[in-house]
């Protein structure tokens, strides 16, 4: 006979209690959601649980040995990990059935077990809050949902106890004995209660601080986006300016450019006259030469006419013609002497001319070169002037994307801030809600222990 058929707990039942507590599809996939966390620490939790359980002597005396206490962790884990599988079907109703019948069977009183559910609440809203710290609205739905399915699981639980003790109660002694341990269960429904209310306390205070904190960074964000956008205003003149002065700078590259080909032209001019001058001076030593040798030829026609004067002189009569001829040549020895000399001197002059041009001619030619040189090194620094300015104008083309990228991503960013902002006044509203309801299970559980203890046989 199934477990669900001997509590009179059908299909009909089942969706009332879930119904009752507001068990709701979205915390069927809220559990589901935190499987992968529930499965991460199920270990930790099941020996940090554990740890804490065997330092009672009471409890301590159920585990005979490491063997029983490995199995008994097993199965605690198992049971952990069913929380958040998703499936809360009759199949799961029926399980959890059976966990309370065998803790009563074993005589582990309620108070134990209820405890219990307050310290794995202690163990598993941590790991529940940590991974909802950015979604305080969801992390306090998640809370709920597991606290609901925990609840669920007491209910039936304590139906096993109350099942167990109504065929139990044939004596006043064994009634007696049922209202004490219904009382235990109470008093451990009562501190869960109590527990759960200083829970949803934090949690509505921590709201609160969290919805205020939102508002502050609100109201930074507005700044931030403020600045934004003079940031991307002022980028955008810087840009701009930029854009100008790689223009200009261009412009002066140009410019640089046609000196040095004017230059490059001038000394190539200079080259060709020097060349010509050198010409010119090589031809003068030439004529200088030749004219060397026409003196030397008139020296001898001198020389030879005087010789031939006394010669002509010896013959007498028949060597007179012969010293007309000698005179003549004599008088031609000397106008060539003469001319030689003047064109020795015009040529000297002529040579003092072409030296002081090939002078002239150096030194402009040097001065070419250093005009050339120089040119190109302001070329070159205007080149690399160029690629600066073109880099910073890239850069301050980035910057002004970047600023106004920053600024439409603010706006973005002040949207989200204000849903936030409204989730977390949602929040506080929903934590408050959860201290009320928690208050009053509280207030139950007092009034509960207050009939049973006016409950006499």
């Amino acid at each position: 006979m199934r477990l669900t058929d001997k509590f009179r707990i059908n299909s009909r039942e089942q969706n009332q209690r879930k119904a009752y507590i507001k068990f709701t599809e979205e915390d069927v996939a809220l559990l589901q959601e935190m499987q992968d966390i529930m499965e991460q620490n199920v270990d930790k939790v099941v020996e940090d649980f554990y740890d804490h359980m065997l330092t009672y002597t009471e409890t301590r005396a159920f585990f005979r040995d490491q063997e029983t206490l490995n199995r008994v962790k097993n199965f605690q884990k198992d049971y952990l990990l069913g929380l958040c599988r998703g499936r809360y079907d009759e199949d799961y109703f029926e399980r959890r059935l059976q966990i309370g019948v065998v803790h009563e069977r074993i005589n582990l009183v309620p108070k134990w077990y209820i405890g219990s559910y307050s310290n794995f609440t202690g163990l598993l809203l941590p790991l529940v809050a940590k991974k909802y710290r950015s979604k305080p609205k969801k992390m306090i739905r998640a809370i709920m949902a597991l606290i609901k399915i925990m609840n669920l699981d007491q209910q039936l639980v304590i139906d096993t106890y109350i099942g167990s003790l109504v065929e139990k109660v044939s004596t006043v002694e064994q009634l007696e004995k049922a209202r004490a341990e219904i009382g235990s269960a109470i008093e451990s429904m009562a501190a869960l209660a109590n527990d759960i209310l200083s829970s949803t306390t934090q949690l509505a205070s921590t709201a609160q601080q969290t919805a205020a904190a939102v508002s502050e960074a609100s109201t930074t964000v507005e700044e931030v986006k403020h600045t934004a956008q003079v940031s991307s205003q002022q980028a955008s003149s810087v840009s701009d300016g930029a854009q100008k002065t790689m223009q200009v700078s261009h412009n002066g590259k140009e410019a640089v450019d046609e000196s040095i080909d004017g230059l490059s032209r001038i000394r190539d001019q200079v080259e060709s006259i020097a060349e010509s001058v050198v010409r010119l001076s090589e031809q003068s030593h030439a004529i200088a030469e030749i004219i060397a040798t026409v003196n030397d030829l008139a020296e001898q026609s001198n020389l030879l006419s005087v010789n031939a004067a006394i010669e002509a002189a010896k013959a007498g009569d028949q060597g007179k013609g012969f010293a007309v001829v000698a005179q003549e040549v004599k008088r031609l020895a000397e106008q060539s002497k003469q001319a030689t000399s003047q064109v020795r001197m015009i040529l000297s002059g002529i040579q003092k001319a072409v030296s002081d041009a090939v002078m002239a001619t150096e030194r402009a030619s040097k001065a070419v070169e250093a005009g050339v040189k120089q040119s190109t090194d302001a070329g070159e620094a205007i080149n690399r002037l160029t690629e600066s300015i073109a880099e910073s104008a890239q850069a301050a083309t980035q910057i002004a994307v970047s600023s106004q990228q920053q600024s439409v991503g603010m706006d973005q960013v002040a949207i989200a801030m204000d849903s936030i902002r409204q989730a977390s006044a949602q929040n506080v509203a929903s934590a408050q809600q959860g201290e009320i309801v928690a208050r009053n299970l509280h207030e139950l559980g007092e009034k509960l222990k207050q009939l049973v203890a006016q409950f006499r046989l």
